[in-house]
């Protein structure tokens, strides 16, 4: 969210609170298959999280398996993805949320975002499969928030942003700077 908000906006303060990770809470995972091999040289354009995973080359000699392991080294190269990659036989990537909770359930992942028209097509004969849906799945749990909430004082705050988008979180901030009788922001 810092990153987005830095792209638009570079001259404002903004704050940020970290919370601890559900207590019982469990990452959200999801599966990417190479189905079958190409039949020609290319690059796989894939995307985690609207990031581009740089730098998965392959040729016609790669097996499903090296192509599973060159889709998993190119995204733990990439320090800033959400996710982890490990694989497996029979050419598949197991990626993982950095984070346990149901925001991780959010984390999409594609292929070819800009098409033939931006130069993005899968080599000839590569078959791939992502995770149903595009989205990661599996993740289970949210932050309590009362520490958080507690530990901003008194201070008024114009804008408030989150990446939990589940009704307990979003509750417990509308509650808080809601504009019921018991919000920061009532008249």
């Amino acid at each position: 969210m810092f990153k987005s908000f830095y792209n638009n906006n570079f001259s404002n303060e903004v704050w940020g609170q970290g919370v601890p990770e559900p207590t019982a809470g469990v990452a959200a995972h999801g599966d990417i298959t190479v189905t079958t091999v190409p039949t020609e040289a290319g690059t796989i354009w894939l995307y985690v999280g609207g990031e581009l995973v740089p730098d998965i080359n392959i040729t016609t000699t790669d097996t499903a398996d090296d192509i599973a392991q060159a889709i998993a080294d190119a995204v733990n190269a990439e320090g800033d993805l959400p996710v982890t990659a490990v694989t497996a036989t029979g050419g598949k990537v197991t990626l993982t949320c950095k984070w346990k909770g149901v925001s991780g359930n959010d984390i999409r992942t594609d292929l070819n975002y800009y098409g033939t028209i931006g130069g993005q097509i899968l080599p000839i004969g590569l078959g791939i499969t992502l995770p149903t849906g595009n989205t990661l799945a599996g993740g289970v749990g949210v932050p309590d928030f009362t520490a958080a909430i507690s530990a901003l004082g008194e201070k008024n705050f114009e804008y408030v942003a989150l990446p939990y988008t589940d009704s307990n979180s979003l509750f417990q901030w509308e509650d808080e700077y809601g504009f019921g009788d018991n919000g920061r922001t009532r008249i």
